[in-house]
């Protein structure tokens, strides 16, 4: 098993998220406003501010500053919501990431 990811507060993280199979994640600009918006709305959940957002194709790169140091369940929640939003939109199901 790995080590526990280290947290101390107002650690940096930074995040890369690939589409499974390096399918695209996004569809349209629709797709790119609505995860940045999700993000946004993580961010204020779990006390993250999001630095850095670079969106390609078939991945992000995001960089947060997280003062309570949860990057995992930052970006769980995120990943999450991104997939039903893009499932329900495009008719789709399964997996993203």
């Amino acid at each position: 098993p790995r080590a526990p990811r280290i947290r101390y507060p107002s650690m940096l993280a930074s995040i890369t998220v690939r589409g499974v199979d390096r399918q695209p994640l996004y569809v349209d600009e629709r797709d790119h406003r609505r995860r940045s918006r999700q993000l946004a709305v993580g961010a204020r959940r779990y006390g993250a501010e999001v630095l850095v957002l670079a969106q390609m194709s078939n991945h992000d790169h995001i960089l947060l500053r997280l003062p309570r140091g949860n990057p995992s369940e930052f970006a769980q929640w995120c990943n999450s919501a991104h997939a039903r939003y893009m499932n329900k939109r495009h008719d789709r199901c399964g997996h993203m990431y």
